[in-house]
C-alpha cells in the first residue's frame, strides 16, 4: 500500500509545473518580442540547468524539507540558513504587492466584461490598486488562519484556473491565430526593444525559472527516486522554458509591444484572441479566472512563509510568540506580521509616480533578493559537492566534480548577472539613477536586518553563557 501511494515522474513534473510555470511575468517580458527566446535560451544555460543538477545532486544527499535551508546550513551552518531562509521569506513578501495588483487588475476586467460597467480606468488609480492589495491580502490570511485544509483548497482551485488552464489556452489560441493568417505584431520586434535595455528585462526571465528547489520537499514521496527524481526535473526544464516563451509569442502577436500593459497584457490579449473567433464571452470566465488565480498563489504562498517564520522563531532568531500555532495548527502570529509588512509595502503604490513604475519595482526588489540567495545556493553546492562523498549506487551523480562544479559557478555567474540586469530597468517615469538608488537602498536594508539580528543573537548567547 506504501508503494501505491508514491508519485511518479509525471507526478512530479506536474508539481513542478504548479511551483514555477505562471503566466503573471509574461506581460513584462512580452514586450520584447523575438529577443525573449535569447533571453530564455541564455537563463536556461546558466541558470536552470544548474538549479537542476544541483538540487538532482544535493536532494538525493539530503532527502529532508527545508530545500536551501538545509544544503546551505551543511555547508555554512546554522547562520548561513537563517540568512537564505530571511531573504526567502522577504523576497515573497515584497512580491505579494506585486501578485496583489495582478489579481486586482483582472478583477476589475472580470467585473468589467461581465457587468458593462466600465471601470478599467481604476486600475491606474493608486489608491483603488492600494485598497485592493491590502483587501486582497488580508482576506487571504483570514482563510489561512482555519487551517491547512482551507489553504490546499484555494491553493488546488487557484493553480487549476489560474494557471493550467490559461495557460495551455493561451498557446493553443496562438497556434490558431497563425493558422487562420492573422497579422503577427511579433514580426516587426527585434532586439533594439523600444522601453529601454533589453537586458533589464534579463532579470524578470530568470525570476520566472525560479522555484525549481521547492520540489525537494517530495523527493521521499517519488517511487524510485534515484531515476524519477532526475528524470521529472529534467523534463521540467525542457517544458517550463518552452510553455513561457510560447505564451510570450502569444501575447506579443496580437498585441504590439508598445501597447502591452505589464499588468493587463495576459487578459487583453485573450480579449482579442476571443473577440477575433468570435467567443467574446469567454473574456468574463478568464478575467476571473486569472483573478481566482492569482489570489489562491497569495494565500498559498502566505501560509507556507508562515512556516518560514515559524522556524525562524523556533531557531531562536525572532521571539517565541511568532513560533505560537492557533487551534488549527496556523502560525497566527506570523500571519499577521506579514499582514501588516504587506500593508505598508503595498503603498509604494500611492508613493510611487504611478502604479506601473511601483509594479516593475516590486518585481525587480523580488527578483534581485532571490538572485542574492541562489548565489549562496550554487556556493554552497560548490562547498558541498568539493567536501563529501557521492555514492554512485544510491545517490543522484550528475557527472565528475569539475563538471558540476562547472555547472554550479555558472549558476553563480547567472546569478550575478541577473543582478546587474536588474539596474538596467527597462523606462520608467522616474530616471534610472533615481530607480537604482532605491533598489540599492532597499536590497542593504533588507540585507543589513538579518546581520543584526545574528549579532543580537551571539551577544545573547555570550550573556547567557557568563551567567552560567
Amino acid at each position: 500500500m506504501a508503494q501505491s501511494r508514491k508519485i511518479g515522474a509525471i507526478g512530479l513534473v506536474m508539481i513542478n509545473l504548479i511551483a514555477i510555470d505562471s503566466l503573471r511575468n509574461i506581460p513584462l517580458t512580452a514586450p520584447a518580442g523575438l529577443a525573449v527566446i535569447a533571453l530564455y535560451a541564455v537563463a536556461v544555460i546558466i541558470f536552470f540547468i544548474p538549479c537542476a543538477i544541483a538540487v538532482c545532486e544535493l536532494t538525493g544527499k539530503w532527502p529532508v524539507m527545508g530545500g536551501l535551508s538545509i544544503w546551505v546550513g551543511e555547508a555554512f551552518g546554522p547562520n548561513a540558513s537563517f540568512f537564505v531562509v530571511w531573504l526567502q521569506w522577504i523576497y515573497n513578501l515584497t512580491w505579494f504587492p506585486s501578485i496583489t495588483a495582478f489579481a486586482a487588475t483582472h478583477l476589475a476586467y472580470g467585473w468589467t466584461f461581465t457587468t458593462h460597467q466600465n471601470i478599467i480606468s481604476l486600475t491606474d488609480s493608486p489608491a483603488f490598486i492600494t485598497t485592493l492589495c491590502i483587501i486582497l491580502f488580508w482576506g487571504a490570511t483570514l482563510i489561512n488562519c482555519f487551517g491547512m485544509r482551507s489553504a490546499s483548497i484555494l491553493s488546488g482551485i487557484g493553480t487549476v484556473a489560474g494557471t493550467l488552464i490559461p495557460m495551455i489556452l493561451i498557446i493553443l489560441l496562438g497556434f490558431s491565430w497563425i493558422a487562420s493568417g492573422n497579422p503577427l505584431h511579433i514580426a516587426s520586434t527585434s532586439f533594439s526593444y523600444d522601453h529601454g535595455s533589453i537586458m533589464g528585462l534579463f532579470v524578470v526571465v530568470l525570476f520566472s525559472l525560479m522555484g525549481l528547489e521547492i520540489s525537494s520537499a517530495h523527493a521521499g514521496d517519488v517511487n524510485e527516486p534515484k531515476k524519477n527524481y532526475p528524470r521529472a526535473l529534467w523534463l521540467t526544464v525542457l517544458i517550463v522554458p518552452l510553455s513561457l516563451i510560447l505564451s510570450n509569442m502569444a501575447i506579443g502577436m496580437v498585441i504590439p509591444p508598445s501597447q502591452i500593459d505589464p499588468r493587463a497584457g495576459l487578459i487583453e490579449s485573450f480579449a482579442i484572441f476571443f473577440s477575433k473567433f468570435h467567443i467574446s464571452w469567454m473574456s468574463d470566465i478568464i478575467a476571473f479566472s486569472l483573478f481566482i488565480g492569482a489570489f489562491g498563489a497569495i494565500g498559498t504562498w502566505s501560509f507556507g512563509l508562515s512556516r518560514y517564520l515559524n522556524k525562524i522563531s523556533e531557531r531562536g532568531y525572532l521571539p517565541k510568540r511568532f513560533a505560537e500555532n492557533n487551534k488549527n495548527n496556523v502560525p497566527k502570529n506570523a500571519l499577521v506580521l506579514q499582514g501588516i509588512i504587506v500593508t505598508i509595502l503595498s503603498f509604494l503604490y500611492i508613493w510611487m509616480p504611478n502604479v506601473d513604475t511601483a509594479y516593475w519595482y516590486l518585481s525587480c526588489l523580488t527578483a534581485q533578493l532571490a538572485l542574492i540567495a541562489y548565489v549562496i545556493f550554487f556556493i554552497a553546492a560548490i562547498k558541498l559537492r568539493l567536501t563529501h562523498k557521492w555514492d554512485k549506487k544510491t545517490e543522484y551523480v550528475f557527472g565528475p566534480t569539475y563538471l558540476s562544479v562547472f555547472f554550479y559557478t555558472l549558476g553563480i555567474i547567472g546569478s550575478l548577472l541577473g543582478l546587474f540586469a536588474g539596474f538596467l530597468l527597462p523606462g520608467t517615469d522616474i530616471s534610472l539613477v533615481t530607480f537604482n538608488i532605491m533598489l540599492g537602498s532597499g536590497l542593504l536594508i533588507i540585507c543589513i536586518i538579518p546581520l543584526i539580528v545574528i549579532h543580537l543573537k551571539k551577544q545573547k548567547n555570550k550573556l547567557q553563557s557568563l551567567k552560567n
